[in-house]
């Protein structure tokens, strides 16, 4: 049944003193991922991230929990038609970057493309993208999992978000239509205001999808 739990990073030993994060979070019938991002107010050697069930009673299941950096952020861009953009830090945000279109001759998605990472999907498997996202003005963006070369077809996920001044989660399910090498990004190309793209992670039933590698090029 439904029930909340608290998420929590602590020292592993007393005083047992927070690091960061203290979260309540609500937890449901079905799998669902979770990941929070926090920045740790000291260093993480001997430290725990834990659920506290609050002494409730029933069972809770938990599988794949991760502890470290993300295995995926936008680090690479692909240019055409005579655009160009750079990415910037972000204050405060630890693991998005803004992406700031300095030229958009020609409006078009493909024109600025922000490369979050490269994987290798399962046919038939379902898969579960989150990500977060805000702009400088009101825009569309598309977030799309398609073949890292020619003939660059997609993969079973290719939606457009509607991106705010705010920051906004976004969840897409899709399922893979073949064993294949993949590649997540972001078309942004649409128009020229900035926009910030972090907290991305990739899931599956089982948990959190570790299977990725890296492109040269």
């Amino acid at each position: 049944r439904r029930r909340l739990a608290h998420l929590l990073a602590s020292r592993n030993q007393d005083p047992w003193e927070e690091l960061g994060l203290c979260e309540t979070i609500e937890l449901s019938t079905e799998w669902q991922p979770i990941g929070r991002r926090f920045r740790p107010t000291k260093s993480m050697d001997n430290a725990r991230v834990y659920l506290d069930l609050g002494g409730e009673e029933g069972w809770v299941e938990v599988s794949d929990p991760i502890v470290g950096s993300p295995l995926f952020a936008c680090h690479r861009m692909e240019i055409h038609d005579g655009a160009a953009a750079h990415f910037e830090a972000v204050e405060g945000a630890l693991d998005a970057v803004r992406i700031r279109i300095d030229q958009l001759p020609t409006v078009s998605e493909s024109a600025v493309q922000a490369v979050a990472g490269f994987m290798q999907l399962h046919e038939g498997r379902v898969y579960t993208l989150v990500f977060s996202a805000r702009a400088h003005e009101l825009r569309t963006i598309a977030v799309s999992v398609g073949l890292p070369r020619d003939p660059w077809i997609g993969l079973g996920l290719y939606e457009a978000a509607e991106v705010t001044t705010k920051w906004q989660t976004f969840r897409y399910r899709f399922h893979a239509p073949s064993n294949s090498e993949a590649r997540l990004y972001f078309d942004l190309g649409q128009s020229p205001a900035a926009v910030e793209i972090g907290s991305i992670d990739l899931f599956e039933a089982q948990g959190r999808v570790h299977d990725v590698f890296t492109a040269e090029g």
